[in-house]
């Protein structure tokens, strides 16, 4: 796989990480996981004289047997670009894929991309491999800047391309313009329920979540004004817990018409997704992953109770804006249990670290304190959705992804024992 010419000059990027299981039916998924081969790779795809020097991955898309989309981060000189590999098991899938990227969008995302080509096939990984901003998915990215100004009728001359605050590769991108959020969504369904949930964001938050500003339907895209404030560190999630806390029950006391439900079957179908990927990435934990889900089927509960539920509650969802602690992306917004919203705040500080499930329980006792009682059923709730968020760390490709996926699973186990 690697030509002289090119490993001297690629350092990695990335640490060895442990490998899933060979998947027949996607025999070159190793290799999409391998910085050093991918770096080479994606080398040649760019102009003369210029290289991949460091490669990390950022995230990957796995359907066992079927898919495999991994997002990378490629350092090219003084610069750092964002790309993607895409392979398919299915026949002819490459073809399908390559004729779904128009030659007008790859020809203006070639303008703004380092690429020779924004869009190639590779033979030997088998795989599509397309630069930010061509995404087929979301062909609003390929856009420039003044092309996105006239879009959402902003007045500026500004040349300044957009700032990417998020891209989910075929998925979701969120940009920030002229101090407007741009968010432009690949499924027709997941467009609608982002402008459902500016609409819900208005009723729940009305001082601190701006109208909606425009949707253009034809584009899957929604627009609006973009909140002053700062993220909040995951570090400060107990601290700000009992505001959090507050605010959900704010919502859950709130009305909104015609919001889809979430009931706990369906958080359970959810869950068993999720462990249908870890025993595939990490087979040793089958049988403890398989008495999980028998015990949630066994206990779930069997409610009508639903309130305006946020839907994705947790503490990377929310802004300090002067001392106030604001909610944004609405886009799950649902009716569900009052306890879905407080376990996925307290299950979202579990990523499979030491101690990671006693910091979640303090997050969550300091939630419950800000909410006023605790909710029925939340034990539940919680450890379907610490098995829910057990693939995340080979998703993100932690270094330590086998040790870390076992430790979430070991706090869902322990949830649902009563610790």
């Amino acid at each position: 796989m690697r030509s002289a010419g090119v490993e001297s000059v690629v350092r990695r990027g990335q640490s060895r990480r442990p490998l899933p299981p060979t998947d027949p039916g996607l025999g070159q998924l190793h290799d999409l996981l391998d910085v050093d081969v991918m770096a080479e790779v994606l080398t040649e795809t760019l102009p003369p004289g210029r290289r991949v020097s460091c490669l990390q991955v950022r995230s990957v898309a796995y359907r066992p047997g079927l898919a495999c989309t991994v997002a990378y981060r490629a350092s090219v000189g003084a610069g750092t670009y964002a790309v993607v590999a895409s392979a398919e098991s299915r026949a002819g899938a490459v073809e399908s894929r390559l004729s779904r990227a128009s030659v007008a969008a790859s020809r203006a995302a070639g303008a703004r991309t380092i690429a020779a080509s924004p869009l190639s096939y590779d033979a030997r990984v088998r795989a599509v491999l397309g630069w930010y901003p061509l995404d087929s998915a979301l062909p609003v990215l390929a856009r420039s800047g003044p092309e996105l100004r006239r879009l959402v009728g902003s007045e500026s001359a500004s040349t300044v391309e957009p700032e990417t605050l998020v891209y989910r590769p075929g998925e979701r991108a969120v940009l920030r313009i002229d101090g407007q959020i741009l968010k432009a969504y690949a499924a027709e369904a997941a467009f609608r329920a982002g402008a459902r949930g500016l609409d819900a964001a208005q009723i729940v938050q009305p001082q601190g979540s701006p109208p909606m500003h425009r949707v253009l339907p034809d584009m899957r895209v929604t627009v609006q004004p973009a909140l002053a404030g700062r993220p909040v560190e995951r570090e400060r999630a107990v601290e700000v817990a009992p505001r959090a806390g507050a605010l959900l029950r704010a919502f859950h006391d709130a009305e909104v018409p015609d919001l889809p439900t979430t009931t706990p079957v369906s958080s359970l179908e959810a869950a068993a997704r999720s462990a249908a990927l870890v025993v595939a990435v990490a087979p040793s934990l089958v049988g403890r992953v398989r008495e999980l889900l028998i015990r949630l089927r066994r206990e779930a509960p069997v409610t009508t109770c639903g309130v305006v539920s946020h839907g994705d509650f947790n503490v990377s969802q929310l802004l300090d804006a002067d001392d106030r602690i604001v909610v944004v992306d609405f886009d799950e917004v649902c009716r569900a249990e009052p306890a879905l919203d407080v376990a996925a705040y307290a299950a979202n500080v579990v990523s499979g670290r030491p101690r990671d499930l006693e910091y979640a329980l303090q997050a969550l006792d300091a939630a419950i304190s800000g909410y006023g009682h605790r909710p029925r059923h939340l034990r539940w709730h919680l450890a379907a959705t610490l098995l829910r968020r057990a693939p995340s760390p080979f998703r993100l490709q932690k270094k330590d992804w086998p040790d870390r996926v076992a430790e979430i699973v070991a706090a869902a186990e322990a949830v649902l024992q009563g610790a």
